[in-house]
């Protein structure tokens, strides 16, 4: 496979680009995927609220016009 001894420097330098790359490429994606489970928990929160005003506005207008 190797031909002479540099030839090993340079396939260790690219192995580790390699490795730090896929590092950083693996953290992006976790924290992306972070930030849309939040932003889904955000939207899902946003919504009961939303839902229970309105169960709260139809109890009192039910209840103004008993």
């Amino acid at each position: 496979m190797y031909k002479n001894i540099s030839d090993i420097n340079i396939f260790m330098d690219l192995l580790s680009h390699v490795r730090l790359s896929h590092k950083k490429y693996k953290e992006r994606v976790n924290a992306e995927k972070s930030e849309a489970l939040l932003l889904e928990t955000k939207r899902k929160e946003a919504s009961k609220l939303q839902q229970m005003e309105k169960e709260e506005l139809e109890k009192s207008s039910s209840a103004k016009g008993s």
